[in-house]
Order: C-alpha cells, then structure tokens, then sequence
C-alpha cells in the first residue's frame, strides 16, 4: 500500500508527530490503515503557564494534547508526549531573538521542523527503535534520478514545502508525508468521517510562543534600551519610535511618518538604533546573498524559481554557488521584497521540488 511516496510493508515502524490539529490527526489514521506499527508523539517545547502565555491559536498548547491523546485513542495506537522545552528554547527562540538583534527577521517555524520537529523527533525515534517518522505536512517526498527530494504538496494553497528545506537530504529515505497528495478539504471530511475529535478545528496561525505582538515580545526579552530613530536613506530623521524591532523590512503601514511619497521600511541598524525608510525602488534589488545554505541537488549553478516568503509565489532566478554554504541568486525579469532573515528556497524548473534553500543575509545593489 502506498502513503504519498513511501510503500508500507507490513508492520513498519513509524512515529508520527501529532500537534493535536486535524492535519497530524489525519497522518496518524491514514498511516494506521495503511498497517504501520505506529506510536503517537506530541512534543512539549513551551511550558505556558510559566511564561505567562494564554493564547489558543497557537499550535502544541495543553488542549492540543488533549485533542492529540483522544485521536490517539480513536485510531488505536500508543501516545507520549516528549518534553523537548530545552531544544526548543536554546535552537528556536534564542536565535529568533538574536536575529533580530542584528536587524534580521528570521522564521522560526522553519527552525523548530529542522531541529525539534524532525532532529530531536528523529533522535527519539532512534531510541525507541522506529526508523520512520511522519508529520502532517503538506508535502511529498519524490524521487527523481538517484536522488529523494522535496516537493510541493498537491494543494497548493497548503504547500508547506518551503519550511522544510532545512530538512538534510539524508533523511528524506525515513521521512513520510501521509497529506502530500491530499487537499485540505478531504483531510477534514476524512476526520469528519471517522469521527475525530479535531475535524472541524482551526488551524493554528501564530507563533507559538508568542501570546502578543512580536515586537512587545522583544521589548521584553532583549535587554538594553530598544527605542531609536526612523530616518530616511538620504539622513534626514523622520520620527522616533520606541521599539526598533518591531519593524521588518518591506514593512509599509506603521512607520507612524510624514513623507510626500509612501516609505517602505528598507532596513533595521541595531548597533546605529537606526530604522531606515525609502521608498519602494530602494527594495528593488537584482541580486542577494544567501547563507546557511542546504543543498538536495548536487552543488552548482541552477537556474529555477526562488520562494522568498512562505506566502511568495516564486520567480525566476538563477543560482551560483559560491561556497559551500551560500550562494548568489539573480533575479530574472521581476523583483521581490528581500527581507534578510527570511527564507529564500530554491526549485526546480517546474516548480515542483526543492534544489536548495538558506537565509537571506544582504542585498546586492
């Protein structure tokens, strides 16, 4: 039997994350009905009450055990909750707020799948002796020539491929997606049908370790004054603000300003205390650096379409490899806002599946 791109024998051993959403509650009861000697796993990573954060539309909060514990039960398979609070909080949070010391906005969901949801999740799964784990991503894995790559999930408007480009290349052979070839809507009659507890649940939106705004969330955990000035490029001072890190670049709305023209935030000087605005032209770039980069295809040149954001829709490009770690990407015939910290991640011609993906560090004028 055949789940995405992973054949079933009988019995294999899987762990399948379970956040207690209806996606995750969907992976487990497809992956029980295909035969899998399966274990149910939620995984701990933000203690609420002690940091004093009540909101329920984030993802892995005490109810969304619960839900995930009553699925488990419906399904038929074993469930734990794994307290990963000490992984989350020094390889997510920490580097969330060290980014945007340095004038970055980082996406730490793309960092809790590399290192809590699929590393530490893996490493458990090892202990335990499973040499599959799944989530309930949007996603698939295909292979294409001698090599496993990550694509696109058949829905679109769902497509979660672009978190999970940090994922390493290695571990692709262990990883199943149940969803990747689902859309959303069959996900909920399925849940609806088998009666799980999670069928007509949102979906979680927010950070889940963020209860307010994001820069309310700085203000408190950066020490230091974090107030400064807005200045346009050409120097000229516009205005204060009591919160430097509550702006990302390309921002337009909230600069709280006067100017003749629309300004766009083009860049954050933590060091100068210093938001700089412009208008839009100055975020027309040609050319940016990418860092961290990972690759799945073999190192290169590539030309392809690049995803900037999780909500970009990819534009043409082409890649030159520069060392091991990053690479230059050139723009093809359009711009886009290229906000350093963000993903930038690489497919193919098609638009299909992933080449390779990093972090966007500077521009090239």
């Amino acid at each position: 039997m055949k789940v995405g791109n992973h054949i079933a024998t009988k019995a294999e051993r899987c762990v399948v994350a379970m956040s207690g959403g209806v996606d995750s509650s969907v992976a487990a009861l497809l992956l029980k009905q295909m035969g899998y000697d399966l274990i149910g796993v939620s995984l701990q990573v933000w203690d609420y009450s002690r940091h004093c954060s009540s909101t329920m539309k984030t993802c892995c909060s005490p109810k969304d055990f619960q839900d995930a514990r009553l699925v488990a039960h419906k399904v038929g398979i074993p469930f734990y909750v794994f307290d990963l609070e000490e992984e989350f909080e020094s390889k997510v949070v920490k580097k969330f707020i060290s980014n945007y010391q340095r004038g970055f906005t980082p996406s730490p969901c793309i960092d809790c799948n590399v290192f809590v949801k699929f590393g530490a999740l893996i490493d458990k799964a090892d202990q335990l002796g499973y040499p599959n784990v799944a989530t309930g991503h949007y996603a698939r894995v295909i292979r294409v020539e001698d090599r496993n790559f990550i694509a696109r999930g058949l829905d679109q408007s769902k497509d979660q491929s672009y978190f999970l480009y940090g994922l390493k290349p290695e571990l692709l052979d262990r990883v199943i997606f149940p969803l990747g070839t689902y859309r959303k809507e069959e996900v909920r009659v399925i849940a609806r049908e088998n009666g799980l507890v999670t069928h007509s649940k949102k979906d979680s939106q927010d950070l889940c370790f963020i209860s307010g705004s994001v820069g309310d969330f700085l203000k408190q955990n950066l020490n230091g004054n974090t107030s400064g000035v807005i200045k346009h490029v050409n120097g000229k001072t516009l205005g204060f603000t009591d919160n430097i890190y509550k702006f990302t670049v390309g921002q337009r709305k909230g600069l709280r300003v006067s100017y003749p023209t629309p300004l766009y935030v083009i860049g954050i000087l933590p060091d100068e205390k210093t938001v700089v605005v412009g208008e839009k032209s100055f975020l027309d770039v040609p050319s940016f650096i990418v860092t961290d980069w990972v690759w799945h295809a073999k190192p290169g040149s590539f030309s392809g379409l690049i995803q900037v954001r999780s909500r970009h829709k990819s534009i043409r490009c082409s890649v030159q490899e520069l060392d091991s770690t990053s690479v230059r990407v050139n723009l093809h015939g359009e711009f886009s806002i290229i906000t350093p910290g963000q993903a930038a991640v690489l497919y193919d011609e098609s638009n299909t599946y992933i080449l390779g993906g990093g972090v966007i560090n500077r521009w090239i004028q």
